[in-house]
């Protein structure tokens, strides 16, 4: 069952898109700059995402490439209608993400996780939490492989990566602090160079 559309941190009445009901609140205050977009400048940073993912289209590894722009295209339709089925396209593409690059990895990765992963997302997503469960198990799983090398791009990932999560963090739990910083839009800058520097690396990976 879905949790009940509630108010958001800092909305002021009805947007465009109507009251919002995604299981995940951000602290960029709500149809603030455009009627048409909840979150403004969450919105315009994730396309950044898109940015990445295009020039690697035509590579052998297309399709992470694809994932990664379909995570832009479902971070734009979460921060820019706060609804439900953006969330669910943006979270399923990052899980999706993930699998595909330890699929690249260790071509023996079973679809399995993808497939518990998927079930557990369906039945859960008003569950936040779940999502963030299956997200970092997968993470962490990729990040103890990457961890072993001494790869540049991959130390520049991880200290990219690192400085996303600790904005997202506070985005999460400090909001009337932060909230001027526009933080989680830094989480999709972050996140862009972080996923950028791996492409790099997956390309040099035989």
């Amino acid at each position: 069952m879905w949790e009940t559309p509630k108010q958001s941190i800092g909305f002021c009445g009805d947007g465009f898109w109507g009251i919002p009901d995604a299981s995940v609140d951000f602290c960029e205050e709500k149809y603030i700059e455009s009627y048409w977009v909840g979150e403004y400048y969450n919105t315009l940073s994730s396309l950044m995402y898109i940015c990445v993912g295009i020039p690697f289209l035509f590579t052998k590894i297309k399709n992470i490439a694809w994932c990664i722009i379909g995570i832009g295209v479902g971070s734009i339709l979460l921060h820019g209608t706060l609804r439900c089925y953006g969330q669910w396209v943006d979270e399923i593409f990052m899980i999706l993400t993930v699998f595909k690059t330890l699929k690249y990895i260790r071509p023996y990765t079973s679809n399995i996780f993808l497939v518990i992963s998927i079930y557990l997302y369906c039945n859960f997503s008003n569950l936040y939490f779940v999502f963030l469960i299956i997200f970092g198990i997968l993470k962490m799983y990729f990040l103890y492989i990457i961890f072993k090398s001494n790869k540049i791009w991959l130390k520049v990932y991880i200290s990219f990566f690192t400085m996303a999560f600790i904005c997202w963090t506070l985005d999460q739990v400090a909001c009337s602090f932060v909230q001027p910083f526009q933080l989680h839009a830094w989480w999709h800058l972050f996140t862009s160079i972080s996923i950028l520097c791996g492409m790099m690396e997956l390309l040099n990976h035989k």
